[in-house]
């Protein structure tokens, strides 16, 4: 235990990775059964997520209580195009058929039908709304339990949004029975465990991205916003456009955590 504690960081880090990867890539889908294994895949999204939550609250002291709203959005976005892939060309999702409220799909679906709008919707939509969001909220220095409850609200809002909107986003059921994942059957436990060597790769490329980000200058600029926010200003930095940045990357983290889970659960719903 000394040797490793004395060891140097970046070695340390290495290990650290390569024992990640072996026991999520070797020992777990050699292990687990196939009902276990989609259920690691499901927890290794809100892993994701919470590796965002880590570098804007663990190191930039941001209370993000609301990060499901960014989850929800890369989730729904990534359920709409696997929905209409399902449905067909022309055709609308089933649920829409079912509830008979309308009469063809809505001018805001059909953009989703193309795969390669839809894969930047999950991570670039959430991320615009936490820069829509923190834009308004670090310039007029809001923070602390101010920002907790702001982002509390605006969960609540989108819930609120989805549940009542039944016809074009399924309310309360949401989004479910999703049974392909462009062009693979996800009732077939080879691709289901694909699905989760994806979520896995995702997870530790992140995880490593996140911790090249805090060893950066922009990282240690972060702890010294969240420690003194007033010594930062003086010496000629923005802490809002500081506080922006780790922000909005949280929130992308967040959208493409929502993103793959819906093909490891098959659902998307609200909370």
């Amino acid at each position: 235990m000394k040797a490793l504690t004395e060891m140097n960081p970046r070695l340390r880090a290495w290990l650290g990775f390569g024992l990640g990867a072996l026991v999520l890539f070797a020992a777990a889908p050699a292990l687990l059964s196939d009902f276990r294994l989609s259920l690691l895949a499901k927890y290794l999204c809100f892993a994701i997520v919470a590796v965002g939550i880590g570098l804007a609250w663990g190191r930039g002291g941001l209370l993000t209580l609301g990060q499901g709203v960014f989850f929800g959005l890369g989730g729904y976005a990534m359920a709409m195009h696997l929905k209409l892939a399902d449905a067909g060309p022309g055709n609308m999702p089933d649920f829409m058929e079912l509830y008979g409220q309308l009469d063809e799909l809505p001018a805001w679906w059909a953009p989703f039908a193309n795969p390669a709008f839809a894969l930047a919707a999950t991570v670039l939509l959430p991320m615009l709304v936490a820069f829509g969001l923190g834009t308004l909220v670090f310039r007029r220095r809001v923070r602390g339990a101010y920002f907790a409850i702001l982002s509390q609200a605006l969960a609540a809002a989108m819930v609120i949004l989805l549940i009542g909107q039944q016809g074009t986003t399924g309310g309360t059921n949401g989004l479910t029975d999703i049974d392909g994942f462009f062009g693979y059957d996800l009732d077939d436990p080879v691709n289901q465990r694909m699905v989760y060597f994806i979520i896995a790769a995702v997870l530790l490329g992140l995880l490593a991205l996140t911790r090249q980000l805090m060893r950066s200058r922009y990282g240690e600029l972060l702890v010294a916003v969240r420690d003194s926010e007033e010594r930062v200003r003086f010496l000629g930095y923005n802490p809002a456009n500081v506080k922006l940045v780790a922000y909005v990357v949280a929130a992308g983290m967040a959208g493409l955590a929502g993103a793959l889970f819906v093909p490891a659960v098959g659902i998307i719903s609200p909370p």
